[in-house]
C-alpha cells in the first residue's frame, strides 16, 4: 500500500526531475490555454462579422424591395416571409 510518505521520499530524492515535470505541465497548461483564448476571440470576431453580413443583407433586401412597384400588402407579407428565414 502507498501513502504521503512514500510520494515525499519519491519528491525529496530527485529534486531536479520533478521540478522538470512541473515545468513541463506548467508550460503545456499556460500553451494550451493561451491557445483556447485565442481560438475564443478568434470565433467571436468571426461570429460578430458573420452578424453584420446577415445585417447588411438583410438592409439591402427591405431598401431594394421598398421601392418595388407591386401591391405594398404583398412587398410587406414578402419581407416578412424573407427576414424570417
Amino acid at each position: 500500500d502507498l501513502d504521503l510518505s512514500d510520494f515525499a521520499l519519491l519528491a525529496e530524492g530527485s529534486s531536479g526531475a520533478w521540478s522538470g515535470f512541473n515545468f513541463l505541465v506548467g508550460f503545456v497548461i499556460v500553451f494550451r490555454t493561451s491557445q483556447a483564448y485565442t481560438r475564443f476571440w478568434n470565433a467571436l470576431s468571426d461570429t460578430h462579422q458573420m452578424m453584420a453580413a446577415w445585417l447588411e443583407a438583410a438592409s439591402s433586401i427591405v431598401a431594394f424591395s421598398r421601392s418595388s412597384p407591386s401591391d405594398l400588402l404583398l412587398v410587406e407579407n414578402w419581407l416578412h416571409t424573407v427576414i424570417r428565414l
